[in-house]
């Protein structure tokens, strides 16, 4: 039997679901963002995340997201490879009564973002990415931040509004990706949340 998780740790913070617990699948690899992690973010994000297409890369727990959805997201993407971790989020997807709002697509972000991206710019009013790779300490990711911002600066971005990257806090992204510039770092202990936006202009 899987090992699920179900403390009240991942429990919503805010929206229509509030104090609904998030359930997830306890794996060495799972990381599930912290409360204050969450609460920062969507309090920096505040109105805009309404009505926005959120989509959450390395998806996990799938806890952002579905805090996207209780806070107003029109829609979130769930981009998750692990098996156990697709079929926990598809059990709360149902859950919450939420399989008309929330898309989960099953494989390796880096194969699949963007022929996503181009699809979505066709009905979204605003792109919000979450960007929450495996953290660079762990055998063989040493360069994954690296690689994801050179990965998104190569991609059409054009509907996408804001690109928020959960780290380690020691990590150094660069200033700019592609026509996006850093304008936030905080840090929470082990971990930090790094914004970017459009360019004046763009």
């Amino acid at each position: 039997m899987r090992n699920v998780n179900t403390n009240v740790a991942l429990r919503i913070l805010g929206g229509k679901l509030r104090g609904q617990n998030v359930r997830f699948v306890q794996t060495n690899t799972t990381r599930p963002t912290k409360a204050i992690l969450r609460e920062s973010l969507f309090g920096t994000l505040a109105g805009e995340i309404v009505g926005a297409v959120f989509v959450e890369m390395f998806a996990g727990s799938g806890s952002v997201g579905f805090e996207a959805l209780s806070r107003g997201a029109q829609k979130v993407v769930f981009i998750e490879q692990n098996e156990a971790n697709i079929s926990q989020l598809r059990e709360n997807c149902a859950r919450f009564k939420l399989t008309e709002s929330a898309q989960i697509c099953c494989g390796d972000c880096f194969a699949i973002l963007a022929p996503l991206l181009e699809q979505l710019c066709n009905c979204a009013r605003s792109i919000v990415l979450y960007c929450d790779p495996p953290f660079a300490i762990r055998e063989g990711q040493d360069r994954i931040y690296a690689r994801c911002a050179e990965f998104l600066g190569n991609l059409c971005l054009d509907c996408v509004q804001h690109i928020i990257f959960e780290t380690m806090s020691s990590a150094s992204l660069p200033p700019h990706i592609a026509h996006f510039v850093q304008y936030k770092k905080r840090a929470f202990g082990k971990s930090a949340l790094q914004y970017y936006t459009k360019e004046i202009g763009c």
